[in-house]
């Protein structure tokens, strides 16, 4: 593809955009004088926050939302993969009184119980990225073509096969469009092609770590492989963790879809060899502006279609700014493995931000892996031994259960490979090995005592925990216990867990609320579930009346506070925590001496002192 063709392509994307707020639907909200006077409210439900592409577009969203400033306020969910979780989050929205809701569905082909919910309150709807098989001509979908990516991908893997070779298919979800389009895509150009066979095809459901243990599944058979055509770049990333290790990279051709950075960073080590651009930030900002217009009641292009672009190591110098050649001679890369115990958990995304972060400063000497535990001890365990067998340099934990880590920490120091944890201190911690992180019961302290000055030392306090096999949770509610046991008219009357989760916290909020019993002040261990105690509180019409405490100072908690609905919360800096961590790897790896604990202070966050905070 010439620059020009390029440049013509990328002015197309632009002209698309623009086009945005156009014509063809006028929302059927009302506008009230009271709606045009504040913030317009938007639900987005994410079909799956671990997936890689849906956090680009995400970002995108949120980028974008944060540039119309205090006038959008935008709640994302995810619904896990579940139609009936994102079904109740869209009739939740719709019983909030959100302006708009963005959807991207979980299943393309179960999106009419969200559509209609959505036309019967005459709540704008805006489907993104995933187009629903039955899309009526009224609602908004922002997205690609599908078809497209599989048939870009396909035609330059054949080509470089020379039209004859066996190509397998690395499917995403099933009950996915996107899935079934860019399969068709791929199937429809070796139809084109008699030596081409499509040898195999099956689901490794958007997944990296289903991909790699598909294709090592592949491998296992002895069947002749000439090349991978998947649906997304994590899994096609999983393939070539599983070629590397069998000792067949370059030798099987790998294409991907999306041009994810990971991918491109593949791309340039020269073990992928060809994605399809998809523009996850378009996607994203141009929901969020189909949206608002909606809310606005403006007239929108129901129909937003933005071009894929194929992506190979000619033009990948587009995509990125970086020359193929400019690749460091030599094999002396420090690959270093990170076990994240969730990554829906807010916070430790910013802490995961950190890293990359940290990590891309170091250039391509540095080559990070990111793997979700999705809260299962064995599930880490099985990571962490994953990347010992894979070489790492260094292994980083965040671990999901903080008294169960001694299988890890003696994994690690068998196979010599130096250990990191992070944010979540072990209770049983060698000292022999690194932990960067702050000392919990500081934020239970410095929370609890600006609850009480607050109360004038007299009042009904309730503990919001998280999950109860951390060490976090335990050690914050210490704190808070600590102050409350020096004032003797402060009473805890309740203690419960919500896991960490925004949603949980609304839900015990509720049950709480529903008691009828005195509630003065709540504490909670972090920002999420704080947040969503106070949507209970706001729909119980009791905003101002009770006094809400968080911790970790998330930039939406430090948002709550500047609209007056959060009291108090403790920063903890999740981005020191994540460069600090790799940091040590790195050093750990290079054989360099390092401290073996960096405990990064907290700080207390009010109204007097937000700004401080605030980006």
């Amino acid at each position: 593809m010439s620059k020009n063709k390029y440049l013509t392509i990328i002015i197309s994307l632009l002209a698309i955009m623009s086009l945005l707020v156009g014509c063809t639907q006028q929302a059927t909200t009302e506008e009230t004088e009271e709606a045009a006077s504040s913030a317009i409210k938007v639900g987005v439900s994410i079909a799956n926050f671990n997936d890689t592409f849906l956090t680009y577009m995400t970002d995108g969203m949120k980028e974008y939302a944060a540039s119309l400033g205090g006038d959008v306020e935008v709640t994302y969910v995810d619904a896990k993969e579940d139609t009936a979780t994102q079904l109740a989050q869209v009739e939740n929205f719709i019983s909030q009184g959100m302006n708009a809701i963005v959807v991207v569905p979980v299943d393309t082909a179960a999106t009419d119980p969200i559509t209609a919910a959505a036309k019967e309150a005459n709540t704008p709807l805006v489907y993104v990225n995933r187009l629903p098989a039955n899309l009526p001509d009224d609602v908004v979908f922002v997205g690609s073509d599908s078809i497209d990516a599989g048939l870009f991908q396909m035609q330059y893997i054949v080509d470089k096969l020379g039209g004859k070779g066996n190509v397998v298919i690395m499917m995403g979800k099933l009950d996915n469009e996107a899935a079934l389009q860019r399969t068709a895509g791929v199937e429809q150009i070796a139809a084109d092609y008699p030596d081409i066979k499509i040898t195999k095809k099956d689901t490794a459901n958007w997944s990296r770590e289903e991909g790699l243990t598909l294709m090592e599944n592949w491998l296992s058979t002895g069947d002749q492989i000439d090349a991978v055509a998947s649906n997304n770049d994590d899994m096609a990333l999983g393939a070539i963790q599983a070629i590397e290790a069998a000792g067949l990279l370059g030798k099987i051709i790998v294409g991907g879809t999306d041009a994810t950075p990971d991918a491109l960073a593949a791309m340039k080590d020269g073990k992928l060899d060809v994605t399809v651009f998809q523009d996850a930030a378009g996607q994203g900002s141009g929901a969020i502006k189909a949206a608002v217009a909606l809310a606005k009641g403006e007239t929108v292009e129901t129909r937003v279609m933005i071009p894929y672009v194929l992506v190979t190591p000619d033009n990948f110098e587009e995509f990125t700014g970086e020359k193929m050649d400019e690749k460091p001679a030599g094999t002396g890369k420090v690959k270093v493995g990170v076990s994240i115990a969730n990554f829906n958990d807010t916070f430790l995304t910013y802490m995961t931000d950190g890293m990359k972060e940290y990590a891309a400063s170091l250039g391509e000497d540095v080559e990070v892996t990111y793997v979700d535990a999705k809260e299962d001890t064995a599930t880490q365990l099985a990571q962490v031994e994953n990347f010992i067998t894979q070489g790492m340099n260094a292994i980083v934990v965040v671990p999901v259960d903080t008294a169960a880590t001694d299988p890890i920490t003696a994994a690690a120091k068998e196979a010599n490979t130096p250990l990191v944890y992070v944010n979540r201190l072990p209770a049983n911690l060698p000292d022999d090995v690194v932990f960067v992180g702050s000392d919990s019961i500081d934020a239970g302290l410095f929370q609890m005592q600006y609850i009480v000055d607050k109360l004038g030392g007299k009042g009904n306090v309730v503990i919001m925990m998280g999950k109860l096999d951390n060490e976090a949770a335990l050690q914050r509610t210490a704190g808070v216990e600590q102050i409350a046991a020096d004032y003797p008219d402060i009473k805890i009357t309740k203690k419960d867990t919500a896991n960490w989760s925004r949603e949980e916290g609304l839900t015990l909020m509720e049950n709480w609320l529903s008691t009828g019993d005195q509630i003065d002040a709540v504490a909670s261990n972090n920002d999420d579930m704080a947040l969503g105690a106070i949507q209970a509180i706001e729909a119980a019409g009791l905003l101002g009346k009770i006094i809400v405490g968080g911790t970790d100072a998330t930039p939406d908690a430090l948002a709550a506070m500047k609209d007056g609905k959060l009291d108090v919360t403790v920063f903890q800096d999740a981005a020191g925590q994540g460069g600090g961590a790799i940091k040590a790897a790195v050093a750990l790896a290079r054989g360099e001496a390092v401290e073996y604990r960096v405990m990064i202070p907290y700080v207390l966050v009010t109204p007097e002192n937000y700004e401080d905070f605030m980006n």
